[in-house]
């Protein structure tokens, strides 16, 4: 009896430690600035490229994965280079080869996606993380160098408004407090690059889009106008 009593003790232990770990809180958003790679990726020797990396250094909290699903080529994982015909997620940092005028938005280290036309191929590279929204949270934004980003929460794309500083922003408080997949990635395109930096997310609501971007709106459809006419 000693036995079945010590055997279901444990069991009730193992229940209750079972049943902890399921109900422990789901953790929140991690690496946002993409500077955790810095005490994990070895630097690049000046003037000279990088090679493939390890995504679990490169991005770490981050996985990489082929936006347009299973049965396109894989991508490629690079630290200070970039890929001819294929795509992939790079981590540009310190002493990057400056042939692209590619530095780091902010802190050491920024995000490279990389894919090319004909994307039924090649696909898209895409950069996701499952975490908690912030429960006060109305919209993310972060530094956008150049592209077309698309940014999807629990499969939903978020619209984004040009801000002032080279910030993009989204609206998200439909998801606040949540547990969602967040996946960044490029718009299928004839030129599909997105270069970016330090997602956060902002109690504010998403603001109106400023005077410069609807200005610059306004020539764009301008000039599209007048190359019609012509």
């Amino acid at each position: 009896m000693k036995l079945l009593s010590k055997a279901w003790v444990a069991v009730g232990a193992s229940l209750i430690f079972f049943g902890v770990s399921m109900s422990a809180p789901a953790q929140g958003f991690v690496n946002l600035g993409f500077e955790g790679a810095g005490l994990l990726v070895t630097p690049t020797p000046p003037g000279q490229f990088g090679t493939q990396v390890d995504p679990n250094f490169a991005f770490n909290g981050w996985g990489i994965t082929n936006a347009l699903g299973p049965g396109h080529y894989p991508l490629f994982s690079l630290y200070n280079n970039l890929t001819i015909g294929s795509s992939a997620v790079v981590l540009i940092g310190p002493q990057f080869p400056n042939a692209l005028s590619l530095t780091p938005l902010q802190g050491s280290y920024s995000v490279m996606l990389q894919g090319f036309p004909g994307t039924n191929v090649v696909g898209l590279p895409a950069i996701f993380q499952n975490g908690v929204v912030p429960a006060d949270a109305r919209s993310i934004n972060f530094l956008l160098s150049q592209g077309n980003p698309r940014v999807t929460f629990a499969g939903v794309e978020i619209p984004l408004v040009p801000m002032e500083g080279g910030r993009v922003a989204g609206d998200i408080a439909a998801f606040a407090g949540q547990e969602v997949q967040m996946m960044l990635s490029p718009h299928a395109g004839a030129h599909n690059f997105v270069y970016f930096d330090d997602v956060q997310f902002s109690a504010q609501a998403v603001p109106e889009p400023s005077a410069y971007a609807l200005s610059m709106l306004a020539l764009v459809a301008v000039t599209l106008f007048r190359k019609r006419r012509e």
